[in-house]
């Protein structure tokens, strides 16, 4: 399963003396989703050591609205379901009506078949 992965860079703005501090803090934010639940991952990297802290909680908006996608797809689909299900009865029930017309149709000419056959 591929996910849409996207960064955030910054450097903390909070106190400007973190930036004078930690000139090679970098700090990261991201929304992806993760075994299906939708997370965020906030952390920082220091660049002169490669090294850094991150963590990774649950993205109580993104979630929501991951949700409300998934519930519209799943009724239009529902609806589609419905649709195809009454398309299916109604070409049953044309299919049964012709099918009772050709029986009428044999019936009445088999009858007119021994009508002319007694004269």
């Amino acid at each position: 399963m591929s996910s849409f992965c996207r960064f955030q860079v910054y450097h903390v703005k909070q106190n400007v003396n973190n930036l004078f501090l930690f000139p090679s803090q970098v700090h990261i934010r991201s929304h992806f989703i993760m075994n299906g639940i939708c997370v965020l991952f906030r952390g920082w990297v220091d660049l002169d050591r490669l090294d850094g802290v991150g963590s990774i909680e649950f993205d109580e908006e993104r979630g929501s609205l991951e949700e409300a996608i998934l519930k519209d797809q799943v009724e239009r689909h529902k609806a589609y379901l419905r649709e195809m299900e009454q398309r299916e009865r109604l070409m049953q029930r044309q299919a049964e009506a012709e099918a009772e017309v050709r029986i009428i149709h044999l019936r009445s000419h088999a009858r007119d078949m021994k009508l002319e056959g007694q004269h």
